[in-house]
Parts: C-alpha cells; structure tokens; sequence
C-alpha cells in the first residue's frame, strides 16, 4: 500500500512537471506566432509602402517625359541628307522645305540646327539633322508634307524622347500592330479588332505588352 502511494505521488509530479512543462512550451509558441503576426503586418505594410513608392516614382517619370517632350515640340529630325564638310545645316533644311515639300521658310523660321551623332569614318551614311524651328505652325506644315518625299531617301521624323523612341521602335516589332507612327510626340498604331481597324495611343511598354 505504501509503494503505490509512493508510486502515485512520483507519478502526480512528473504529470505536474510535465504540465508545467507544456505550459510553458504553449506560452512560447503563442508568442512566437504573436511575434510572426506582428512581423507578417509590418512587411505587409512595407510592401504597400514601396508599391505606393514606385507608383509615385513612375507617375513622376511620366511627368518629367512629358515635360521633356513637350520642349521638343518645335523640332524635327531629317534622315538620308548626304553630309559636307562645310555644310549649312540651317540652309539645307530651308532647302529642303522650299525645293522638295514646297514650303515657304526662310532661314529666320529656324531656331537652329546641327548633325546629332558621332561620325562614324567607317559609315558613308549621312548623320541625322535636328532642326528647331521658331514656331510649332512651320514645324507642323513640314512634318504634314513628309509624304512627298516618298522614294527620295529622305525621311523626317519627330523629335522624341529616348523612352519614346523606344517605344515607337518597339511598337513597330510587335505582332499585333499594322502600322506604327507618331504624332505630337505621341505614339500611335493601327491595330485589328473584331476584323476592323483601331486607331489606338500607346503610352507605355505595359500598355504595348497588352495588346
């Protein structure tokens, strides 16, 4: 009778122990997911920070794209004009306006102009002209009459931004577009839905991707 007493005794406090133990154990392990919870809702609301962060950034670099291209809206790039050493880049585009799209500019119609580009001694292709005109009317009449050069090897392309250029370029790779061009700095494209034509602005890679 005494052993099992005894027996019982010993049993009780490994029980308590083992109790006291698990107590213990339970206490830690709801911290520890107090902790984790706590942790989850802190990178939670880091990531909606920097998702309103980036959201902010691109919204500002569209901005400041705007803003740069809206100070090239009076200027123009010409390709295919063969180059001379002692050229009058000023008097070639009034050349070109007056002889080939029979524009009537005179050389006070230019702001100013000059090759963009290094020269290239292996290439005898002939560096692009930028011209900035001193109105948006003349700078519009030119770019309206660039058909006629059709044929000619020369071209005449708007002055856009380096985000735009990628953009158009891009633009013209994708499947989906029937005929790419830009007009007043935006980049626009043919494209075919439910077997008609749609005339669409394109602002943006993701915009492009989603077509």
């Amino acid at each position: 009778m005494i052993f099992m007493d005894l027996l019982e005794k010993s049993v009780n406090k490994a029980v308590e122990k083992i109790e006291t133990r698990f107590d213990y154990l339970e206490g830690k392990m709801f911290d520890i997911e107090s902790k984790q919870d706590e942790i989850a809702t802190n990178t939670a609301s880091e990531i909606s920070y920097i998702d309103e962060l980036q959201h902010k950034i691109q919204k500002q670099a569209v901005q400041l794209d705007d803003l740069e291209q809206y100070s090239r809206r009076n200027c123009l790039r010409l390709f295919g004009i063969p180059e001379t050493s002692k050229e009058n880049t000023d008097e070639i585009v009034v050349n070109l306006a007056n002889s080939k799209l029979g524009i009537d500019i005179n050389l006070h119609d230019i702001d100013r102009s000059h090759r963009t580009g290094a020269r290239n001694g292996k290439s005898n292709r002939p560096r692009p002209i930028i011209v900035k005109f001193t109105s948006y009317r003349n700078r519009k009449r030119i770019i309206t009459a660039r058909r006629k050069l059709k044929g000619s090897g020369i071209s005449i392309q708007e002055d856009l931004t380096w985000n735009r250029r990628n953009l158009l370029a891009e633009a013209k790779k994708h499947p989906s577009t029937k005929s790419v061009w830009s007009i007043d700095g935006k980049v626009m494209a043919t494209v075919v839905r439910n077997d008609r034509e749609v005339k669409l602005t394109i602002l943006t890679l993701a915009e492009l991707n989603n077509l």
